[in-house]
């Protein structure tokens, strides 16, 4: 049988340098996975340019919006156990959260990104370290729970600021990163583990061999 992947690698090829040049990116790495494993891989450009050191099977990347994934798994792991209801309002599992004077935005608004919001200006974490004092060099600000509740208020204050909104609950999608924000710290208060990220490691990554 002949391999799709390997009779149109000169093509893909030819786009992902065209990627890399269009983005500005140091490096590239692509992975086709079905349910046998890993049925394509390919790596392009540097991890560090410098150097000339290539892209690699175990170069590290940021991982970004992908942590929604993780979100949303673990908001769906405490609804099977009871412990959130996904159309409940998510300020009664955030109370930091006011919801803005609008009709009630659900965890399932959230997930689904339909919580009726513009796109808001980005919180950045060393904004919120700074104002803190906390020094990131010298400690893991995932198991923070100061830095935690602080990045929920930040999070929870843009989103009850009067400001239009671009439609009721659930009428419309529109990408909304502090929505996110708001889902992560429910899993923070409700997961058990004293922290969104020790949840995602002890109830997602570690039963799933994910070790780095």
């Amino acid at each position: 049988m002949t391999d799709p992947f390997r009779t149109k690698e000169s093509a893909f090829c030819d786009y992902a340098e065209q990627i890399i040049t269009a983005h500005r990116a140091r490096g590239l790495a692509v992975a086709v996975v079905d349910r046998r494993g890993t049925a394509y891989q390919r790596f392009f450009g540097f991890r560090d340019a410098a150097r000339r050191l290539p892209v690699g099977e175990n170069t590290i990347f940021g991982l970004a919006s992908v942590t929604k994934s993780f979100t949303a798994l673990a908001l769906m792991q405490l609804a099977e156990q009871g412990l959130v209801d996904l159309q409940a309002p998510a300020s009664a599992y955030c109370p930091e959260f006011k919801n803005g004077g609008q009709a009630p935005v659900s965890v399932a608004h959230f997930l689904s990104h339909s919580g009726g919001y513009f796109p808001m200006p980005r919180a950045l974490l060393p904004d919120l370290l700074k104002r803190l004092g906390v020094d990131p060099r010298s400690q893991e600000t995932a198991y923070d729970d100061r830095v935690a509740q602080a990045a929920v208020e930040q999070v929870a204050k843009g989103l009850d600021a009067p400001a239009p909104r671009l439609g009721r609950p659930g009428e419309y999608m529109s990408y909304c990163n502090d929505g996110y924000g708001i889902l992560s710290d429910i899993v923070r208060r409700r997961g058990g583990e004293g922290s969104y990220a020790r949840y995602v490691e002890r109830r997602i990554l570690g039963p799933l061999g994910m070790s780095r």
